[in-house]
């Protein structure tokens, strides 16, 4: 009996012994596994307002350089862009790879086009650049996008071969698009931005096929391609108006609201007479030099440019078109003809369109 007591307590004891070691040997190999896992991504527990904070911040903060496809229906264009943010100053250089030979240089607030095969720089001095691939929208301000949309945070996907989060930002009402994105998880920023129409289709996206971030990038890589010695050279010059003085008014749709007014006029400084832009053709060059009336307004990511002018180009009143995300609508009231052109719905557009009122100047 003895014996068998002691042969059953030393079983017992064995397989008490066997557990201890088999337990030890799973808690090792959980270590193990724990420690080969990935770590945490570095945008763990990022919240909405942190995210878009460090896509404003990414797209004119740092320094990059890459290629930016861009995608409308069956179009497919491709640019090629460096930015440079040295000692507080923004440089960047954009050259579209399809199409005629031109690039756009930019220093600061000022944008100079130079289109090689008309040997013509267009330089814009005030330009508003923070609604521009792959900076995302006019606000700088998160909370101006969030009172407008939803942002939930999606799965890690990789374009142009970096891993980025996917970000939805979901309309709060029928006024505005849905948006798609996809930010690097260190840095913040866009590597691709997508645009979904009221049913929900895209109807546009861009991306970065390759990119580089953090490099350093030299004064020369932002320097124009050509010497542009002997082109001519236009200036367009925007100055502040008050558009209620000069007898307009208009009303925003709800959640947009107005960010400058401007008068926009052309001034030949140098070479040989400006031939008309595209957007200007038929309009002769007394047009071309017709001061254009433009309000801007923003809901903070979406933006509606008002143009009022009295000698516009020929366009189709009362008819809403649209190319991928963008619509145009016109309308004459008075002598000018009121164009509003924005990344809204087309029923948003003729809205602000039918806004707009002529009334006596103070």
């Amino acid at each position: 009996m003895t014996a068998v007591r002691s042969g059953g307590f030393a079983r017992r004891g064995a397989v008490s012994r066997s557990g201890l070691v088999l337990v030890l040997a799973l808690a090792g190999a959980a270590r193990i596994a724990l420690a080969a896992e990935d770590p945490p991504a570095p945008d763990a527990g990022r919240g909405p307002a942190e995210w878009l904070r460090m896509i404003h911040d990414a797209a004119e903060h740092r320094s990059y350089a890459g290629t930016i496809v861009y995608q409308q229906g069956d179009s497919i264009e491709a640019a090629r862009i460096v930015h440079r943010f040295e000692r507080g100053v923004v440089e960047e250089r954009v050259q579209p790879l399809d199409g005629g030979r031109r690039e756009f240089v930019r220093r600061g607030d000022e944008v100079a086009c130079y289109e090689h095969d008309l040997k013509r720089v267009v330089v814009e001095q005030g330009a508003f650049q923070s609604d521009r691939f792959p900076a995302l929208g006019t606000a700088t301000a998160a909370e101006d996008i969030l009172r407008h949309y939803e942002l939930n945070a999606g799965n890690v996907e990789h374009v142009a071969g970096m891993p980025c989060r996917v970000l939805v930002l979901a309309p709060r009402d029928a006024l505005r698009y849905g948006y798609r994105l996809c930010a690097e998880l260190a840095s913040g920023l866009l590597l691709r931005f997508q645009t979904r129409n009221e049913s929900g289709a895209l109807v546009e996206q861009m991306a970065f096929t390759e990119v580089r971030i953090g490099d350093h990038i030299a004064p020369v890589d932002v320097q124009p391609s050509w010497p542009a010695q002997g082109w001519t050279t236009d200036r367009h010059v925007a100055q502040p108006v008050d558009l209620q003085r000069l007898g307009w008014s208009l009303t925003p749709p709800p959640g947009f609201r107005l960010l400058r007014e401007v008068s926009r006029t052309l001034d030949e400084r140098e070479g040989a007479a400006a031939q008309p832009s595209q957007a200007q053709a038929g309009s002769g060059r007394d047009a071309a030099r017709a001061p254009t009336l433009q309000a801007l307004l923003s809901d903070g990511l979406a933006s509606v440019s008002v143009f009022i002018d009295a000698n516009p180009p020929a366009l189709p009143a009362g008819v809403a078109q649209r190319n991928g995300a963008v619509t145009w609508y016109a309308r004459r009231v008075a002598d000018s003809t009121i164009l509003v052109v924005g990344e809204v719905p087309p029923a948003i557009a003729r809205a602000v369109a039918d806004s707009v009122v002529r009334r006596d100047a103070h």
